[in-house]
This record gives structure tokens, sequence and C-alpha cells, in this order.
């Protein structure tokens, strides 16, 4: 398994939690986007896995960049994340310890 490459991170309004896009690189499959909640404190390192979001280019049918997902914290508790409907899905969690995650596609 290849390295993560963080794309950015948004820190939620008390800036206790952070949601990070980071790619993931592997040699037998595309290269994925993925989100994860993490405590503010924490550090991503090439463990780290997406807790909440991961998606594809969908056999290149879009582009994997850093406009195709959005992250936006509503309050403190609940993060929206917009992405681009051609991506293909492989996690979609609407909560993560007691964080509510909404989505919307463009």
């Amino acid at each position: 398994m290849g390295p993560n490459t963080l794309i950015y991170k948004r820190y939620c309004p008390s800036k206790s939690l952070q949601a990070v896009l980071f790619s993931k690189t592997t040699a037998l499959s595309e290269d994925s986007f993925q989100v994860s909640i993490l405590n503010s404190k924490d550090k991503m390192d090439s463990t780290t896995v997406g807790n909440v979001f991961t998606v594809d280019a969908n056999h290149d049918s879009t582009r994997l960049d850093s406009n195709a997902v959005r992250l936006t914290w509503l309050s403190n508790d609940v993060l929206k994340i917009t992405y681009d409907k051609k991506l293909r899905t492989f996690i979609k969690n609407d909560e993560l310890n007691k964080i509510k995650v909404v989505y919307a596609k463009f």
C-alpha cells in the first residue's frame, strides 16, 4: 500500500475536530479519495484510512482533484460532504462517534 497524500483539512468551528481529505495510492487498484474525521491533534499517517467517505474516479469517468470533494462543517457535530456525482462510492457513513455527516452531489 502506498502513502497517503493530504489534499486538505477543515476544522470544525470549535477546532476540536478535523475532517481530512486525502488520496490513497495502491498498487492493485485506482487511487482513491478518502475522508476521515479525526481529533484536532491527531496526525494522519500511512495507516490512516477513510472512516467516513471513500470514492474513486470510476474508471476515469471523472477526475480526482481537490474540487471533486468539498468538506464543510455546518456546526461542531455536522459535516457536509459535497462530491462529484460521477465518483464511485465505496464508503458513505452517515454518522461517526455522534458526528452527523450529510451529503450532496454536484
